[in-house]
This record gives C-alpha cells, sequence and structure tokens, in this order.
C-alpha cells in the first residue's frame, strides 16, 4: 500500500515518478526551489559557477 500523497515512486498514480530534485506533494510532483541549485528560489533560476542552493539563494 502507498500513500500517492507523498511517495516520489508513485505520486498521484501508481508509477508516477518523480524525477530528479522533485518532490511529491500532495500528489503533485513539484521542484524543491529552496534547495536545487538549477532552481534557486524560482523555477529556472541557475546558481552560477558551483554554488549551492540554500534557503532559495545561491
Amino acid at each position: 500500500c502507498r500513500d500517492l500523497t507523498i511517495d516520489g515512486e508513485n505520486c498521484g498514480a501508481c508509477g508516477n515518478r518523480c524525477g530528479f530534485g522533485e518532490t511529491c506533494n500532495f500528489g503533485s510532483c513539484d521542484i524543491r526551489v529552496r534547495t536545487d541549485a538549477m532552481h534557486c528560489g524560482v523555477c529556472a533560476f541557475a546558481c552560477m559557477g558551483g554554488q549551492q542552493c540554500v534557503y532559495g539563494r545561491c
């Protein structure tokens, strides 16, 4: 039995896998804008030169 609202391997439906850097939130795969260096703070804002994203800031 899986919880389709939080299971990253079965997010929203059986077999629906969230992508790398995404988390399952209420049955929807979401990007982690607080920690994802490719989507830091907002979608598609990448940190430069190997910087890390911490709390949505590079």
